[in-house]
């Protein structure tokens, strides 16, 4: 049976809006159901490399960690060329919406004090990956920096 052609899908600038100046979100729709991915095109000049070399971190790091699977990772990474040059590409799993899109669809616009205590764990635990296993730190704006070159 022939593999079923992706087809893609670009976010609206309120999906762009969450991903760093540089590049282009864009969501592949696998051909099979329940099959998508995300896909960033770095423009040429991206200075948005070090995001891949962060990626790379988080591939060698300890798997055990109970942080992990709370951690975005790379599915794969490839150059895309063109007549104007290369282009860095990266393939993720898609993200979930976000903390502020729960709250704005819930009509009370508050947490329960579980679901609180759930996600803030996990967001925990996922930082605690980052920081204790893969030397990395999140600066909150889309961004990890090696723990010795953190910016201040």
């Amino acid at each position: 049976m022939a593999r079923a052609k992706p087809r893609v899908s670009v976010g609206n600038s309120r999906d762009k809006a969450t991903y760093p100046k540089g590049t282009s979100p864009q969501l592949i729709d696998g051909g099979r159901e329940h099959s998508y991915v995300a896909l960033k095109v770095y423009t040429r000049d991206s200075s948005k490399l070090d995001e891949l070399r962060a990626y790379t971190a988080l591939a060698k790091a300890d798997h055990s960690h109970p942080g992990r699977r709370h951690v975005r990772r790379a599915i794969d990474t490839f150059v895309l060329r063109s007549h104007g040059g290369q282009h860095r590409s990266l393939v993720q799993e898609p993200m979930w919406d976000s903390w502020k899109d729960l709250l704005r669809r819930n009509p009370a616009h508050r947490f329960t004090e579980d679901l609180l205590k759930a996600g803030l764990r996990h967001v925990l635990l996922g930082l605690d990956y980052l920081h204790s296993e893969c030397k990395l730190v999140h600066t909150g704006r889309n961004y990890l920096y090696p723990v010795a070159s953190s910016p201040s």
